[in-house]
């Protein structure tokens, strides 16, 4: 706010003992930035495909945060804004995306600048690997009206096999292979899909047998959730 006094001087000047000086000062708060955490472990991300996480930001000082510009070294990192504004007590999410062009571990940090002279230089620190071989494919055949998932085919099969199942709308996705004791085997995908069909290919390098996979689906924009198991047969 603004503060106004006025400043009163004395002295043994004998024309101007006593003289007023007016003083004006306009105090403005502080922005603070918080987040609801400052590293992001992606795990293993196949290449060329994309895996999403959120940083939720959150401004707990007591003056407008600006934030003018999120940076990083690494393509193969990137988010979804680089610049935003927050008032008081507002929060903001923010989209971290990686999608690896190589194999192996990939590091990087995000530095987060902005009006917050207490940390200007806000670093989000980031992992992720990686990995070859088995990915996702869209498929460019509309979009089916309810969740769905196709046997995988072919069946039985050696060494890989395709899983092809449609999404009406934007969701979560993870398929993941069981053996037939329900230990987990390799996880084919997680991440956010578009709606329309799509499909992951598992090469498998395990003992002959009776597995299981597992999708599960969970819509972006609705309660919706779409479960379903289905066997497979592995034969060296």
């Amino acid at each position: 706010g603004d503060y106004f006094a006025d400043i009163i001087i004395s002295s043994n000047d004998p024309v101007n003992s006593e003289f007023t000086v007016p003083a004006h000062m306009h105090v403005i708060g502080i922005p603070t930035i918080v987040t609801n955490t400052d590293s992001l472990f992606y795990g293993d991300v196949y290449t060329g495909q994309t895996d999403t996480l959120v940083v939720e930001f959150m401004n707990t000082g007591t003056y407008t945060l600006n934030v003018t510009n999120i940076t990083n070294t690494h393509s193969e990192f990137s988010t979804s804004l680089t610049s935003f504004s927050l008032e008081v007590g507002d929060t903001q999410k923010v989209e971290f995306y990686f999608t690896p062009t190589v194999t192996g571990p990939i590091s990087d940090v995000f530095i987060v600048s902005s009006n917050d002279t207490s940390n200007p230089s806000y670093p989000i620190y980031v992992d992720g690997y990686g990995i070859p071989g088995t990915g996702i494919e869209d498929e460019q055949l509309g979009i089916p009206k309810e969740y769905c998932v196709e046997q995988n085919f072919p069946n039985p099969f050696n060494p890989s096999t395709t899983i092809r199942f449609g999404l009406p709308e934007v969701s979560t996705v993870s398929v993941i292979v069981y053996d037939i004791l329900g230990r987990e085997i390799t996880r084919l995908f997680e991440g956010k899909r578009n709606a329309g069909f799509h499909r992951v290919v598992w090469n498998a390098d395990v003992a002959s047998g009776v597995y299981l996979f597992r999708i599960v689906a969970k819509s972006e924009s609705s309660d919706r959730k779409f479960v379903d198991v289905k066997k497979m047969i592995f034969m060296k």
